[in-house]
């Protein structure tokens, strides 16, 4: 009788469970380039995650990237499913042949924007030969408007963007540039045209801005899906997409959009060709593209090592005047997910209000950094350690960074994790972001 009982139960919990798992496997997660905060990139598009759940009868999610180089990384890997790529970072990630285009944004009604060189009113600066010596702020090394195309202005002008000014930097996004202008952090900086509207709509005053340069045309945003995901739900992504603008719920995203969204249309691959040629003619510098020998993931027990390509650099500045408080100029990290939990560890330098600039070797570096191992939740980061329980080093011609206490070592490793990913980002130069398996021994 109780054989009778229990078999039905067991069938309703294993039923449960696969529907449990099948619904969880049918969510989608849907990223973008930070061109604005975090709190505003959620504003703007929380809403369409809404509308495309409804449209495809299955949760969307938004995954808000760290950097325009890190959503190539995260569809790469197939963490997320589809991708709104700045021009360039569509261009970029197109390379490694994980992502086929699907539509492209309309702003304002329009499938094009230009690139912006602004500055402040006050500065007495009037064009770009005034800029020689100056402070000027890029948003990312692979933003379309606020890298490529200015650099390439500058070198169709005969100016080397590498000496012609006297600090570079690359602010993270456009707002930030923005900000860092009118702040006087620097004297001038590169945006997109419609960032100065983003601006007004949340209430910062531009008025004190002016345009130095504009760019030829670039084509707005391209929308990619994963190489691998389901074909007819890729087409019924793309046919939600296109049809936003027909819909009282996609006309509530619209009305929503401070970017001034107003629609997507299909597109091809070839519409970014455009891009690509000025990206030859800005002589874009290739990021470096390690291989698996310069890194390593080895985990027993009572220790747990992971090697990294040192970073080459004659001199290595912290704590610089063009960094707001609280932001993170350098970091050097292993990212690791088990059992379900996110955690980060390794090597970081922020900029504190009480920080004192400083320069010197790799080794200076070192010691002006902080050793951390930190868990990642819905919304933050929490330290669970730092030194002595982790260390970073330098040996010979690479970084080694230690975690000895067991408890720890158990803690991100128990479930045996197959890989980490490997993350290397300093002031002005592209994310390098690596997959490396990890080697377990005893």
């Amino acid at each position: 009788m109780r054989l009778r009982v229990a078999i039905p139960l067991i069938l309703a919990l294993l039923f449960a469970g696969l529907f449990t798992n099948s619904a969880r496997a049918q969510e989608l997660k849907f990223g973008f380039t930070p061109v604005l905060s975090e709190p505003e990139m959620r504003t703007e598009f929380e809403p369409l995650m809404n509308y495309l759940s409804e449209s495809l009868g299955q949760k969307v999610t938004l995954y808000i990237a760290k950097d325009y180089g890190d959503l190539r990384t995260q569809m790469e890997n197939g963490s997320v499913d589809i991708g709104s790529f700045s021009p360039f970072a569509y261009v970029d990630a197109a390379r490694g042949g994980k992502i086929r285009i699907i539509a492209q944004s309309i702003i304002e009604g329009s499938a094009t924007y230009r690139g912006l060189i602004v500055a402040r009113k006050d500065s007495g600066l009037k064009t770009i030969a005034d800029l020689k010596g100056k402070r000027f702020a890029f948003v990312d090394p692979k933003s379309a408007s606020g890298y490529v195309y200015p650099r390439a202005m500058l070198i169709e002008k005969g100016i080397n963007p590498e000496t012609f000014f006297k600090e570079t930097i690359f602010a993270g996004s456009h707002d930030k540039v923005i900000a860092a202008v009118l702040d006087g952090r620097v004297d001038a900086g590169a945006i997109y045209d419609g960032a100065i509207g983003v601006a007004q709509r949340s209430n910062v005053s531009t008025e004190n801005l002016i345009t130095l340069a504009g760019s030829d045309p670039i084509p707005h945003d391209a929308i990619a899906v994963r190489i691998g995901l389901d074909e007819a739900l890729a087409k019924k992504i793309q046919l939600a997409l296109i049809n936003l603008d027909k819909s009282e719920a996609g006309g509530r995203v619209i009305a929503n959009s401070k970017k001034k969204l107003t629609g997507h249309v299909i597109a091809e691959d070839k519409l970014f060709d455009v891009v690509r040629r000025t990206a030859k003619i800005a002589e874009m510098p290739q990021a470096p593209s390690p291989t698996n020998d310069g890194f390593s993931a080895t985990v027993t027990p009572g220790e747990a090592k992971f090697i990294l390509p040192a970073p080459i650099r004659k001199r290595f500045g912290w704590h610089l005047e063009t960094t707001r408080p609280n932001e993170q100029e350098y970091r050097m990290h292993v990212v690791v997910e088990n059992e379900g939990q996110q955690y980060t560890f390794g090597f970081y330098v922020w900029k504190s209000s009480r920080s004192e600039p400083g320069s010197g070797d790799l080794s200076d570096l070192l010691k002006a950094g902080q050793k951390i191992i930190f868990v990642r939740t819905s919304s933050s980061m929490h330290m669970i350690a730092r030194t002595p329980v982790i260390t970073v080093t330098q040996k010979d011609e690479s970084i080694v960074v230690t975690i000895r206490r067991k408890e720890e070592i158990a803690r991100l490793f128990s479930g045996h994790p197959t890989e980490v990913v490997f993350e290397i980002k300093l002031p002005g130069d592209p994310l390098i972001s690596k997959t490396v398996a990890v080697t377990y021994k005893n």
